[in-house]
């Protein structure tokens, strides 16, 4: 039996972004992403004429090959410094840990965290994001999940026909990986690693090859700092969609639970595009008719957690968006559903009740057409009660022909 948190509204999550529930007159702009979480980074310096070799808060160490010096080695809080020979300089560690001394990167690293860092390194080395050439970036989230976060994990399959592995250091505790051969999917519980007591499931994606990044003009660390991070909050959301992942609050006993069993789709990969798709749709469908789809769940939990870390700051209005600026909308009907409970994305009894108080013209249009002839005559309450129903039947049936390949903006 599987326990989850009691959470308020509907008993579904809308996909990626799904508009961040924001058509407001402020938010008609599109919002600019300032920040995203950076765990691990690794960088080239450049441009760089200081002696760190001589730098008081660092303390170099040869490294032996072959009974030659292969290079110089030193150690600040968790991030490598290593000189080689030929004059080339390397960085690497996590920004995270940085912040909390080397010790941990299991609490919340937000904008101000972030840009005390960066202060920190000017301030000891005397480095600039533009002296920072970007060989590699680690970015993701920690949440907290409404269910057990190994349940999570023991059903976790594939992603983009990769096994996860989990063979890795058991330091990590219950940790996940599908390795590709540009980026790692990290997929892992924070919690049991720093054996906290609660709930917490961390969601990164570390990219490798900063060789595409590179033809977006983003070469040093300054750039990435300037750059819109919609493009990084896109691609860790959509890595996460397109894990397979068989919702484990699924109570139904039919032909379907083959689908959570790993070796059903390592024997698919051998079959066609086509057929693999088609049961990867299958499954989200099922996944959905859960009366909570953990996937989506979890896809607005790391959107709202990024949101959180940098306060919604819209960069064209440099303030804060405050909640009387947001109208909610159904994604379905288009209709203001602000009046409905903060999770609510689709138009419910309470809206429909409300509309019928205070806008009946608009309650008719609603009902003509979402409402079947057959339920034309009967009472308020079961009209609303169907209009309701196949509201969520079209979401439903939306989101199964929903290519997963799409991008998705605001």
């Amino acid at each position: 039996m599987v326990e989850y948190k009691t959470i308020k509204g509907s008993n579904k999550t809308p996909p990626f972004f799904a508009n961040n529930n924001t058509t407001g007159k402020r938010c008609e702009l599109l919002q600019s992403y300032e920040y995203i979480p950076l765990d691990y980074v690794k960088f080239q310096l450049i441009n760089y004429s200081n002696d760190l070799m001589n730098n008081e808060y660092l303390k170099f160490m040869p490294v032996y090959k072959n009974t030659i010096i292969n290079h110089y080695f030193a150690e600040y809080d968790n991030m490598i410094f290593k000189i080689y020979n030929s004059g080339s300089i390397y960085i690497s560690g996590s920004l995270h840990k940085l912040y909390n001394r080397g010790k941990h990167n299991s609490n919340d690293f937000d904008l101000n965290a972030f840009k005390d860092v960066l202060k920190d390194f000017n301030d000891k080395f005397d480095i600039l994001p533009k002296n920072l050439r970007i060989l590699g970036l680690e970015f993701g989230v920690n949440i907290e999940p409404i269910i057990n976060t190994d349940t999570i994990l023991n059903n976790i399959l594939q992603h983009k026909r990769i096994d996860f592995e989990n063979n890795i250091k058991s330091r990590y505790g219950n940790y996940l990986q599908a390795k590709h051969s540009n980026f790692i999917l990290k997929i892992y519980n924070k919690a049991k690693q720093y054996k906290l007591d609660k709930q917490l499931l961390r969601i990164e994606v570390k990219q490798c090859n900063w060789s595409e990044y590179r033809k977006r003009g983003l070469n040093t660390f300054q750039d990435f700092i300037g750059f819109d991070k919609k493009l990084f909050i896109e691609t860790l959301i959509n890595k996460w969609n397109e894990v397979i992942f068989y919702n484990p609050l699924n109570k139904s006993n039919n032909k379907w639970n083959k689908y959570s069993n790993v070796n059903f789709w390592r024997e698919l990969k051998e079959k066609s595009n086509t057929t693999y798709s088609k049961h990867v749709n299958r499954l989200r469908v099922i996944n959905n008719q859960c009366e909570i789809n953990i996937q989506e769940n979890i896809s607005t939990m790391i959107l709202n957690k990024i949101n959180s870390l940098q306060g919604f700051t819209n960069s064209n209005f440099n303030v804060k968006l405050n909640e009387s600026d947001i109208i909610k909308k159904c994604l379905i009907t288009g209709v203001d559903i602000s009046n409905q409970r903060n999770d609510s994305f689709l138009l419910s009894h309470t809206g429909l009740i409300n509309l019928y108080k205070i806008n009946n013209i608009e309650f008719e249009r609603i009902k003509n057409k979402y409402l079947s002839k057959n339920w034309f005559n009967s009472d308020l309450k079961t009209q609303i009660k169907e209009i309701a129903h196949n509201i969520r039947t079209r979401f439903v049936y939306r989101n199964s022909k929903y290519n997963e390949n799409q991008i998705t903006l605001f």
